[in-house]
């Protein structure tokens, strides 16, 4: 039963894998975003 649901859900969100990976693209630019800040902190320090 729930593997249906599963299914039924994965069928209706094909987009899902791109959403996924949309999530760590965004996670990824956070991070070079935060270490950049890091460094231009540690410039004026």
């Amino acid at each position: 039963m729930e593997n249906n649901k599963l299914d039924a859900i994965a069928a209706s969100k094909p987009l899902d894998k791109f959403v996924i990976s949309d999530g760590l693209l965004q996670s990824i630019k956070v991070n070079i975003v935060e270490k950049t800040d890091e460094k231009i902190t540690h410039l004026f320090e």
